[in-house]
């Protein structure tokens, strides 16, 4: 039974809805919701606190189903404590020779030679299925195709792979052991390389877990093989019955496990009984068997008609020992990560030892991450497609039906109309002399982002007259700078683009330049610079350093941005490159300090994402766009071109059959099947990287990627979240001004006016909720009303501060 460990997030309350009737109403916040934003995972919204509640006693259904107490787990560390107790007990007094009857050990002496042979036959067949099973994982773990497939979750996947574990052990057992090669061996390979395939994902947890875990596990199996050994020779055989009840509990926990949800009190007893009282289990089976196998090796008869089968007698001491591996595995990477990152990683599979027959029956199995409060096994989610349908409205449109030469004309005072109706609302309820402490006056969602928007209204010909905009964010961006000095002691705030005071700057330089204002503009480059020294501060933190809303990847962009709309190149070559090198050698550090298959790898808040906002995707793009890349032939060190490239081809390789992108790789390691049609996670903000990457290598597989991207946001990406760029509609529109860029196609500008159409429609209206910060660049209107005017210049249009063009 494959069990997941899933990562359970708030929903907001309710729906609220947006593009009402008036821009007033279209874009109002709701005073009694207070936000908490996390950018990696979405919005936790709680309601303000009533006055006065009514207390009652919890009835016992509400304790149970009420979420479990910090000791949750306290029982079932202590019964393996207490079992690990009894066996170092067991241990000094059978090893000093205090047992009253002989043992194992005492009758060795006067074993013939056959019954030597036997044994040693079975212990060989037993190392050689550890072998086989490692390089099975091993194998399974390098091919991208096979890990994702051992990697999945939910009911079906949980079916098959007992029935092939089963299956193939049922085959193995079944087959009479001859001397020498035959099928017998051929199906004990094959039983093997299953399990192997099965527990592959464990080697996620990286390498130096899984050595702890394997020195840990000879430990023990090497102190119960010397208490088997020591103790009297049918010390353990009474102990079948028990071990097969023990068998059924710990079993019937793990299955309960996959609809008791572990943030209950309940579901977390259950939780704790299948791990620890797993691995007290499995011990117990390992005397068990290890004296069964003795007896067995002694008393078959040696001129028998069925030979004596070491293979049988191997699988379950294998069994018994996997389990105790595995259950190790699980317990040193949940304390590991609860050290250093938010959402740790584990996998737990377990399959019972041998029962009172002989036979390996499967006990129980687990795989998946475990949350940074305990060690937490919980259900897949067999919904998890219902769930996303719920993310996206239906398209209601037709696709483009000309060829790719058909003209398509766009309707400029619909956009122009539409541009003026988000402004005016922005303009109603956002004021630039709004000095709440909470408002950080970012780029992401705080008042820079709305000057940013002004600026782009100023820059394009056909919108500079329909505002004063350079007034406007001129006004916005001294409230920012304003909040910016609050913060600007903080060194990683300096190179902070996004969510910091870097991106501040860097946009009231724009527009410093804009009003020529050389020495306001000085200043501004003074303050933005300042990041350079310290984005060159080589630093591992547990909420990364490298993405693009708080890292180096973020500053770069902002680098790249400054350089190419001021007339003279501010940041020299030298500092883009030496940030570069800074990142290249971050993801290689990491990736080898987790065995990650991609050459470089990064973390936000201890979870490997993948997307543009925190991800794997965006960071790769900014290396691209640096100036290793911008000559010919390529510049970049040859390493450096060889790890980038190959992380991209790795990510590549990630693409499902839709299109899409995992939200982060933990995310195949658990078999958690979410998809996110999101700028912030998915192929919305993939498609910068491919498109880069296909302007640089030629290499039509990104543009076939490309391809597939946007065919999956034109099916999915209608996005009930809002209007935004981060995660909305606008934010999706931009993929296909991408495509039209880079192909000339006119069924991609086509596929972006839909979009744009979708904003003023009728159920778009009805069902979409409104965002936290529904005036704000990434969340809200802001970032819609720069999609909208790149509508209006599609040759020109680009994501705000991801242009691949450049």
């Amino acid at each position: 039974m494959l069990l997941r460990l899933a990562l359970s997030a708030a929903r907001p309350a309710g729906s609220l809805k947006i593009l009402a009737q008036s821009p007033a109403q279209l874009l109002r916040p709701n005073p009694n919701l207070s936000v908490v934003r996390t950018y990696a995972r979405g919005p936790v919204r709680t309601r303000a606190p009533v006055e006065q509640q009514q207390l009652r006693t919890p009835s016992l259904k509400e304790k149970l189903m009420g979420p479990p107490s910090a000791n949750a787990y306290s029982m079932g560390k202590g019964a393996a404590a207490g079992a690990a107790a009894v066996g170092l007990g067991a241990l000094c007094y059978y090893g000093v020779g205090l047992g009253k009857h002989t043992s194992i050990a005492d009758n060795a002496i006067m074993w013939p030679q056959y019954v030597r042979d036997r044994i040693q036959s079975t212990y060989a067949f037993f190392g050689g299925s550890c072998v086989l099973t490692a390089a099975a994982a091993a194998a399974v773990f390098r091919s991208h195709r096979l890990l994702e497939l051992a990697s999945r979750g939910g009911i079906v996947a949980t079916i098959a792979s007992l029935a092939l574990v089963i299956g193939s052990g049922a085959v193995a057992r079944s087959i009479e052991y001859q001397p020498g090669l035959g099928a017998k061996h051929l199906a004990w390979a094959v039983h093997c390389a299953i399990l192997g395939a099965v527990i592959a994902p464990l080697c996620f947890v990286g390498g130096p877990i899984l050595t702890r875990a394997a020195l840990y596990t000879g430990g023990i199996v090497g102190g119960l093989s010397t208490i088997a050994a020591c103790a009297p020779s049918d010390k353990f055989l009474f102990m079948g019955g028990p071990l097969a009840i023990g068998l059924g509990v710990v079993f019937a926990s793990s299955l309960a496990s996959m609809w008791l949800p572990p943030t209950t009190a309940l579901g977390a007893g259950l939780a704790s009984m299948s791990l620890y009282g797993g691995l007290v289990l499995f011990s117990g089976f390992l005397l068990y068997d290890t004296q069964r196998m003795v007896r067995r090796a002694e008393v078959h008869p040696q001129y028998s008609y069925t030979p004596f089968d070491p293979i049988n007698a191997s699988m379950s001491i294998y069994m018994d020992v996997l389990n105790i591996f595995i259950r190790i595995v699980t317990i040193l990477s949940g304390g590991q990560r609860r050290k250093q990152v938010s959402f740790p990683r584990g996998c737990v599979a377990g399959f019972g030892g041998g029962g009172g027959g002989g036979g390996a029956a499967i006990g129980s199995a687990a795989r998946g991450e475990q949350k940074q409060t305990g060690q937490v096994i919980s259900k897949a989610n067999p919904g998890q497609k219902t769930d996303m349908e719920r993310r996206y409205l239906k398209n209601p449109f037709a696709d483009f039906a000309g060829g790719e030469n058909t003209p398509f004309a766009s309707d400029e005072e619909h956009l122009k109309n539409l541009i003026c109706t988000y402004v005016d609302a922005i303009l109603e309820h956002c004021h630039p002399n709004n000095d709440e402490e909470d408002n950080r006056g970012d780029l992401y969602v705080g008042n820079a982002g709305i000057a940013f928007m002004f600026w782009k209204l100023n820059s394009c010909e056909q919108t500079r007259d329909l505002y004063p905009a350079l007034e406007h964010a001129a006004a916005f961006i001294r409230n920012a700078k304003s909040n910016a000095k609050r913060y600007k002691k903080r060194s990683a705030e300096r190179y902070s683009f996004l969510c910091g005071n870097a991106g501040i700057y860097a946009v009231s330089a724009a527009i410093s330049q804009a009003v020529k204002d050389t020495e306001e503009l000085s200043n501004d480059l003074a303050n933005f610079k300042s990041g350079i020294p310290s984005s060159k501060e080589f630093m591992h933190t547990k909420y990364g350093c490298d993405e693009v809303l708080v890292g180096r990847a973020g500053y770069l962009s902002g680098c790249y941005w400054l350089n190419d709309v001021l007339p003279e190149k501010k940041i020299t070559d030298d500092d883009l490159i030496s940030i570069c090198q800074l990142i290249v050698t971050s993801g290689r550090e990491y990736s080898k300090l987790n065995n990650s298959p991609c050459p470089l790898m990064y973390q936000y808040h201890g979870t490997e994402y993948l997307g543009a906002a925190h991800g794997l995707c965006a960071i790769l793009h900014m290396l691209l766009d640096s100036p290793w890349f911008r000559t010919i032939p390529i510049s970049a060190p040859a390493a450096e071109l060889r790890d980038i490239k190959r992380s991209i081809d790795f990510f590549l390789e990630l693409q499902d059959e839709d299109g899409n992108f995992p939200v982060a790789l933990e995310d195949l390691r658990s078999g958690r099947d979410k998809r996110l049609v999101h700028w912030c996670h998915g192929a919305p903000g993939a498609v910068y990287v491919l498109a880069k990457a296909y302007l640089i290598f030629k290499e039509e597989k990104y543009l076939s990627s490309l391809r597939r991207c946007a065919d999956m946001v034109w099916k999915k990406g209608f996005l009930r979240k809002g209007p935004g760029i981060c995660h909305g509609v606008a934010g999706n529109g931009y993929v296909f001004l991408l495509l039209f860029r880079l192909t000339n196609e006119m069924k991609y500008l086509y596929r972006a006016h839909k979009f744009m159409e979708l904003l003023t429609d009728a159920e778009f209206k009805l069902r979409a909720r409104t965002p936290d910060r529904p005036h704000s660049l990434y969340e809200g209107v802001a970032g819609t009303v720069c999609f909208l005017v790149d509508l209006l210049e599609p040759e020109q249009a680009y994501f705000p501060f991801m242009d691949v063009f450049h």
